[in-house]
């Protein structure tokens, strides 16, 4: 997926760099040297592609800024990204949180401690999934935990925007330059092609 944040800045806008002053501090050190200080608000997105596969993972710290910034919200199970053209909607498959390897079940309270050595989720996974180990070799007690939102974006809206792959981008100009020549237009180049 390739995303363009497009900005408003309000009249009168002007940058505020995190610099270091006459006194060799920087104005917030909090934060990193030469970070703006002072980001205008972002307007809306615009679709570069949405990549080549529907399905679409987004960070836990990607949807909280887009929320944040306004170019993103999260209701009746799906993530909307404020977007020109057209507002992308992805529907979310399975959210942050833990969840069984077996069989893909959420675990709502799995980090939490039940006895020495053992968690809730251990506890379900064996409770569910007796005397088996886990399918994911990653994950020995059965159980992930996600930091991601795993989406997918509706068939229609992907075909119109999904990326291209050389080869397809390569037949489409020379197919556009064929044309162009069957109507009395340039030949195409060979670097035009």
């Amino acid at each position: 997926m390739l995303l363009k944040r497009h900005y408003r800045f309000p009249e009168g806008w002007k940058a505020d760099r995190n610099l270091r002053g006459e006194n060799g501090k920087l104005k917030d050190p909090s934060r990193p040297e030469g970070e703006l200080l002072n980001q205008p608000p972002i307007d809306h997105v615009e679709i570069k592609h949405t990549g080549i596969s529907a399905e679409q993972n987004f960070s836990t710290r990607f949807v909280e800024a887009g929320l944040a910034q306004g170019f993103a919200s999260v209701g009746d199970g799906k993530i909307t990204l404020r977007a020109k053209p057209e507002d992308l909607v992805y529907t979310i498959k399975r959210g942050p949180g833990h969840y069984c390897c077996h069989c893909g079940v959420a675990l709502p309270d799995a980090s939490r401690i039940v006895s020495p050595g053992i968690t809730a989720g251990m506890q379900q996974v064996a409770a569910m999934h007796e005397g088996k180990p886990s399918p994911d070799a990653g994950n020995p007690s059965g159980y992930l935990r996600l930091n991601e939102y795993q989406c997918v974006l509706d068939f229609a809206t992907h075909e119109k925007w999904k990326a291209k792959s050389i080869g397809e981008a390569r037949r489409e100009a020379a197919q556009y330059f064929r044309e162009r020549q069957k109507k009395g237009g340039p030949a195409a180049t060979k670097a035009g092609v």
